[in-house]
């Protein structure tokens, strides 16, 4: 110890050393050396000769002089550097401040959060709960990156993992997003075995022919692939496809008095069996679990109070299709599939029980007492029976508004390639849905807005009732994109929805009341692009108009409809939207002379 002190000691002496000759050579006059030999140059060469030969006479020049000062002045700063450095150790990754390990760990994972779009996978999860190992302060600053996506439904498992996470003090912290999943376990199919293997086997031999449907549009749905991109896809369908075949096969026989269907062996039938009665032994137990759960009616709250809990949580998605699970052996994979919870589409389809339509409600209601306050709201479900299930009352309307008080995405509408209804819907319920609807949209906040009301269509018939009436007049002037497809609308709904400052998306819109020259006259009047005095664009906005219907469009002959509002022009867009935009002073409706208004 008193090794180190005399060390110390001696280190600093010498430092104090080095210190005060540095002091002494910035004290010397080199600059006013300098100054006097310029003042020499304009001396007499007589003046010059006389103090050359004084140098001299002193031994050195007044340029070596000043060299010698500049070498004892780099040597003492060497010298100061080697003695000070024994003292500083060299920076390493831990001497990063937590906000900049946060930012890099969140690079490694691999995720964000964009405006109106929510990744909810991450191919960094493995790289995180390997960088937790390596020391405490990377513990602590990527802990709470290991969970930023939950997924929560009406069993005991997963409301209890919701909780888990919701108390964790540090992984709820990134949890940015929940999911919730709507569908269930229906009486029905628990009471009687052979209608829940029927029920089972009509539903892969609809994914079969859906995933047929798909092959078949695949090149004409996705132009803008790459053809390795296409190909991809492709193969991935196609081994879908085989899977969901080989899964069908092993219901040949099941439940059928029929000579033509060849029968399975006995061995072939009993292996089989076994299956199906393990997987109607489960699937009674789950509906147990979900019966109790309702019964409580605890769900929506202990939901509630747990994303309540999650202070970074802005993202809810509402939905009834679960993620297609991961590939295992054809067993496991025939016995995951007849246990599986029924979809709202799937329930309307075998006539089922009803599906709990009344959570989208209380489920967003609950959120607003809790005073979460959601940034993106994704509503994607399966048209039920009756929305008129929604009855909306005036307090669940104030709920919903102040869920959405900061609200910037709102989307709402059926799964891709989902079953239209068939049967035929009611007024109550259009006026369900858009009560609902406005509710939502009751802010100033709103960056995007995607709405789409198919649910309420019959086969390829549009809805004869208003749904059109969707009320955008308190969005922000930041609104850049309106998505509405397939409502019905009246000709005055057209004129309050509010200018986008990049896209509004009219397809197949109906028109109830009015003419569509008189329409297209408002949307040229909302939506054309808006230029100054000097022709450069003040807002810059699109207004695609797709198949419309109602009024003189069904009259129009069918050549006539397409050049109007299905033919693209060379510049980009059909006549009818080249006139919206401004781009020509003629509505082609009202060009057209074999038409009368």
């Amino acid at each position: 110890m008193a090794v180190a002190v005399d060390e110390s000691s001696s280190q600093e002496s010498t430092l104090d050393i080095l210190y005060r000759q540095l002091r002494e050579l910035n004290r010397k006059p080199i600059g006013g050396i300098r100054s006097a030999c310029s003042q020499a140059q304009a001396q007499t060469q007589t003046q010059t000769q006389i103090r050359a030969r004084a140098s001299d006479d002193h031994g050195s020049t007044h340029a070596e002089r000043v060299e010698d000062l500049h070498l004892k002045d780099a040597a003492v700063r060497v010298a100061v550097k080697r003695y000070s450095r024994r003292g500083i150790r060299s920076l390493q990754l831990l001497d990063l401040p937590d906000e900049i390990l946060i930012l890099v760990f969140e690079q490694v994972k691999g995720w964000w959060l964009n405006e109106g779009s929510f990744d909810p996978y991450s191919h960094g999860q493995r790289d995180i709960m390997s960088v937790r190992l390596v020391c405490r302060r990377f513990c602590h600053a990527s802990t709470h990156l290991l969970i930023h996506f939950l997924t929560v439904s009406m069993d005991p498992p997963s409301l209890l993992r919701l909780a888990e996470v919701s108390r964790h003090p540090a992984i709820r912290k990134g949890v940015r997003g929940v999911r919730v999943l709507l569908d269930f376990y229906d009486p029905a199919l628990a009471d009687d075995f052979w209608r829940f293997v029927g029920v089972r086997k009509d539903d892969l031999n609809n994914s079969v022919n859906d995933i047929q449907a798909r092959l078949r549009q695949v090149r004409t749905s996705h132009p803008g692939w790459s053809a390795s991109r296409r190909n991809e896809f492709i193969e991935q369908l196609r081994a879908e496809l085989q899977e969901k075949r080989s899964l069908l096969s092993s219901f040949d026989g099941f439940g059928e008095d029929n000579a033509a269907v060849p029968q399975p062996s006995v061995d072939q039938s009993t292996f089989y069996r076994r299956i199906f009665d393990a997987a109607h032994r489960e699937y009674k137990r789950r509906l147990r679990e979900q019966q109790q759960i309702q019964e409580s009616g605890t769900f929506v709250q202990d939901v509630a109070n747990a994303i309540a809990m999650l202070p970074a949580m802005r993202v809810l998605q509402l939905c009834d299709r679960r993620q297609r699970m991961a590939l295992g052996s054809g067993r496991e994979n025939l016995y995951n599939v007849m246990i599986g919870p029924m979809e709202w589409t799937q329930a309307t389809r075998h006539r089922l029980g009803t599906p709990p339509v009344d959570l989208l409600v209380k489920m967003i209601s609950a959120l607003g007492e809790k005073r979460v306050f959601l940034t993106t709201i994704d509503i994607e479900v399966s048209p039920p029976d009756d929305y008129s299930a929604l009855s909306l009352s005036d307090e669940d309307c104030r709920n919903l508004s102040a869920a959405a008080r900061y609200l910037r995405h709102f989307s709402f509408g059926p799964p891709p390639f989902c079953r239209i209804n068939q049967q035929p819907r009611k007024p109550e319920e259009g006026r369900q849905l858009l009560r609902f609807t406005n509710a939502l949209l009751n802010t100033d906040t709103l960056r995007s807005v995607n709405v789409d009301f198919s649910c309420l269509r019959v086969k390829d018939m549009p809805s004869p009732f208003n749904t059109g009436a969707i009320d955008t007049s308190h969005a922000s002037p930041g609104l850049s994109l309106m998505c509405f497809s397939n409502m019905s609308v009246h000709l005055e709904d057209l004129e309050q929805y509010s200018p986008t400052e990049e896209l509004i998306w009219l397809n197949g819109l109906h028109l109830l009341s009015g003419t569509w020259a008189e329409a297209l006259d408002i949307l040229r009047e909302k939506y054309h692009k808006l230029r100054d005095d000097n022709g450069n664009n003040v807002r810059c906005h699109e207004m695609m108009l797709l198949d419309p219907s109602g009024a003189e469009c069904n009259s129009l002959p069918e050549e006539k409809y397409i050049e109007i509002f299905s033919k693209v022009l060379p510049q980009g867009g059909s006549r009818a939207e080249n006139f919206i935009w401004g781009f020509t002073g003629v509505n082609p409706l009202r060009d057209w002379s074999g038409w009368m208004i």
